[in-house]
């Protein structure tokens, strides 16, 4: 996996903007980054879906935080939210009891960057543009983090985490029905 050789070559920030179906198999690469030092920061996924204890609802690798997924919080996950720090409509949430799926959120939508380009396909001509997705919202985490590692590499992964979610805001009021599911706001 990708994750085993960045940590193998000293990655201290790993951003995972991907996801698919629960699988068990990226735990192990997951629990030794987090066990080496690195901050893993997750994509919550866009199904719109509630995370939970059940586990037919995880998402990977954004539940995997570790050997006890409902108690570990080896991984950063990050839900989207919109200009109006409202929930994105495809932005997966976390009702689980730990809490630990999506621990907070960032912008996800209508973020402006570069695009996939191939001037052969008129639809793949324009190489700036905008895109949605827990996949945009994931790198901005994945940025602070190491922003507060070029400050301080002495933090440990649990100690960003910290750092991140106490300060980010309170937007539950702004997201009636989703209290206590969409960790902060960054």
């Amino acid at each position: 996996l990708g994750i085993e050789y960045a940590t193998a070559h000293g990655a201290r920030v790993i951003n995972l903007s991907l996801g698919g179906p629960w699988d068990a198999a990226y735990t192990p690469a997951i629990e030794a980054a987090y066990k080496a030092g690195v901050v893993l920061v997750c994509a919550a996924g866009n199904q719109s879906q509630a995370l939970s204890n059940n586990q037919s609802t995880w998402q990977s690798p954004v539940c995997n935080d570790g050997p006890n997924p409902l108690t570990d919080n080896e991984i950063l996950g990050v839900g989207a939210t919109d200009a109006n720090d409202r929930l994105s409509y495809y932005s997966n949430y976390d009702t689980s009891t730990g809490k630990h799926f999506v621990d907070l959120c960032a912008p996800g939508d209508a973020i402006y960057g570069p695009l996939f380009q191939d001037s052969a396909f008129p639809e793949f001509a324009p190489y700036w543009g905008t895109n949605s997705g827990t996949s945009f919202s994931s790198p901005q985490v994945a940025g602070a983090a190491a922003l507060l590692l070029a400050h301080n590499p002495s933090l440990t992964p649990a100690q960003v985490y910290a750092l991140l979610k106490s300060s980010t805001d309170d937007i539950d009021s702004l997201n009636p029905g989703y209290a206590g599911e969409l960790g902060g706001r960054l």
